[in-house]
């Protein structure tokens, strides 16, 4: 869940890039033509700026930022030069900004206080919604998914697009065994969050946005989840930290449930239904980013 009051990250163990890469993303990379962990993540980043049609003139909004990887990705090699990350990590937004991109902002926080001075052309979200509810919150997951749609809307100008990436529920309503423990090890590392079926997914963004991409990597995020656990258990063991059994046992049984199809990953390409007269909800909070 989503805590604007502290520094709201998981709890990373020392030299994270070790197993997570170089971006430091625990979102799903795409392995089709990828050598590594770090081309996948890379080949994900090009597929959402391609479904989102980012070139050096758009203005970037990354809700759910992280360490910056997507936004590296658009101001590296799509030339954006207005962007701007949001995030409930302080620790994150720092690593952003230390990242040096020209015209890159950051805003720590929730998201849904977030009020631009002028609308963004894309928003860009991977790994955002699966997050944002708490242990006791799962059955407002729909109402939550469709205040991000409509708050999206309402930063945005027309003809904008929305690409997205979110854990989504699996074809298989049995859950291996394994799921007890991959549950633990969230609990564990303070991860919470609620899962949609794609199809009621796509229902709570229709009334703001068309899919225009839709997609499924089930496999690829399996392999993505395989290789964390890979280069977890060929750590040094000079490396000693607490949370590292933790994010192991996430990461063995995450590709477990990914692979039985208990659980899956979405990516979706969407564009803004400009509909004029519609009243949409407005960021709580006012302020210029």
């Amino acid at each position: 869940m989503i805590d604007s009051s502290v520094d709201a990250s998981p709890l990373l163990p020392p030299d994270s890039s070790a197993w997570l890469g170089r971006t430091l993303a625990l979102s799903c990379g795409l392995w089709h033509g990828a050598a590594d962990l770090d081309a996948a993540q890379l080949g994900k980043y090009r597929l959402l700026a391609d479904w989102a049609r980012i070139t050096a003139h758009v203005r970037v909004l990354d809700v759910g930022s992280g360490h910056g990887g997507m936004l590296r990705h658009v101001s590296d090699e799509c030339g954006v030069t207005s962007a701007c990350g949001i995030d409930s990590s302080g620790e994150a937004c720092q690593a952003v900004m230390r990242l040096g991109l020209p015209g890159v902002r950051t805003y720590h926080g929730d998201y849904r206080g977030f009020a631009p001075d002028r609308p963004y052309d894309v928003v860009v979200s991977i790994g955002l919604l699966e997050n944002v509810a708490g242990p006791l919150e799962a059955a407002r997951q729909p109402d939550i998914c469709a205040e991000f749609f409509a708050l999206a809307h309402a930063w945005t100008a027309p003809g904008a697009r929305l690409v997205l990436e979110t854990t989504i529920s699996g074809h298989q309503s049995d859950w291996p065994p394994e799921a007890s423990r991959y549950l633990e090890a969230m609990r564990r590392l303070g991860l919470s969050g609620a899962l949609l079926s794609l199809d009621r997914l796509l229902a709570t963004c229709g009334q703001w946005w068309e899919p225009i991409h839709v997609r499924t990597h089930r496999d690829d995020y399996a392999r993505t989840f395989s290789d964390w656990a890979r280069r977890l258990r060929a750590l040094p063991r000079t490396v000693q930290d607490s949370t590292l059994a933790d994010w192991l046992e996430f990461t063995t049984n995450g590709a477990v449930l990914f692979r039985h199809g208990a659980l899956s990953v979405a990516h979706l390409g969407l564009r803004r239904i400009d509909c004029s007269g519609a009243r949409f909800p407005r960021s709580p909070a006012a302020g210029s980013r």
